[in-house]
């Protein structure tokens, strides 16, 4: 029979050891890039207006609700003019990129700035794309183009660029 020793020179008591921590939550994520908080003060403050200007826009970020989900609009462009487009950005807790892409068979696999995102363009003039930043949820940006040039998508993934940078850590 083997006895263990302490310092003092007693036998140890193997029921006094400290309760074990309950596991963290499995993540069925695939990301790598810090996990980012969904908790922002503000819409419109996950693109802020300097940064949405830098990417073309030239309307006032405006706060929307798309399909439920509250989030910010960035606009070039006045309504049906050549070269415009539009960018809806949200910080959304409905739903993970797991989620978007359960049972679709349309979406396309991307990384931007180092995240795992889900990607669907279905015509050349809009594209939705959700970002894995969160086990909470996702970041998300629909973008319409009006003529297809600039690429909607290419828009989205720019957007999705500079929102990251401005999600809090979670």
């Amino acid at each position: 029979m083997l006895a263990g020793c302490s310092s003092s020179g007693g036998a140890t008591d193997p029921g006094t050891t400290a309760p074990a921590e309950p596991p963290a939550p499995e993540s069925t994520s695939a990301r790598t890039a810090p996990a980012k908080s969904l908790d922002v003060p503000d819409a419109c403050s996950v693109v802020t207006a300097e940064q949405a200007n830098a990417l073309g826009a030239d309307q006032a970020p405006r706060p929307n609700d798309l399909h439920g989900t509250a989030g910010c609009n960035y606009q070039a462009g006045e309504a049906g003019t050549n070269g415009g487009w539009s960018a809806f950005v949200a910080a959304d807790k409905s739903q993970t990129l797991q989620d978007f892409s359960a049972g679709m068979t349309d979406v396309q696999n991307v990384e931007v700035a180092g995240y795992p995102a889900g990607q669907i363009g279905t015509n050349p003039t809009n594209c939705i794309l959700v970002l894995d930043v969160s086990d909470e949820g996702s970041l998300l940006i629909e973008t319409l183009s009006r003529t297809g040039t600039p690429n909607p998508c290419d828009i989205s993934k720019q957007v999705a660029e500079a929102a990251v940078q401005n999600l809090p850590s979670a």
